[in-house]
């Protein structure tokens, strides 16, 4: 068995009461927890989707949370809203984080310097065969349970 360790990272909603982080920061992860900013409480989660090509993780919080623990922390909480138009070369830019450790968080700005508009088909695919094997297994272990 290897060692243990702890790492932190920044993450963000998005729809369906679900969080983006960097794959980097779950990854060989076998507890994952959450805290929102300025709050010490934590909330067990899991990995929905991750994409190691792009470096990016879906997580949801895990079904052993209790709905009021899950209602606490969606209290005061708007997903992001996505823009359907890249930004064009130039634009401002607002970076939001813990780069490189730290206790506090970190604001940098900046330019967007390029753009790189690929279709990671593969990672849709993927993406979907692990939803429906994690949806089957749950199915399968929740048959089991009752």
């Amino acid at each position: 068995m290897g060692t243990q360790y702890s790492s932190y990272g920044t993450g963000f909603t998005i729809s369906g009461h679900r969080l983006m982080t960097n794959q980097h920061v779950i990854a060989n992860a076998t507890d994952i927890r959450l805290r929102k900013h300025g709050d010490s409480h934590r909330w067990r989660a899991c990995v929905e989707v991750e994409g190691n090509d792009v470096d990016l993780a879906v997580l949801r919080l895990h079904d052993s949370v209790d709905p009021e623990e899950a209602a606490a922390f969606w209290n005061g909480v708007q997903p992001c809203t996505w823009n359907p138009i890249l930004p064009s070369l130039q634009s401002s830019v607002n970076v939001v984080g813990y780069p490189t450790g730290g206790t506090t968080i970190c604001v940098t700005e900046g330019v967007i310097s390029r753009i790189d508009a690929t279709v990671y088909v593969w990672l849709f695919v993927r993406s979907f065969v692990r939803s429906l094997v994690r949806s089957f297994v749950r199915s399968f272990v929740r048959s089991f349970v009752r």
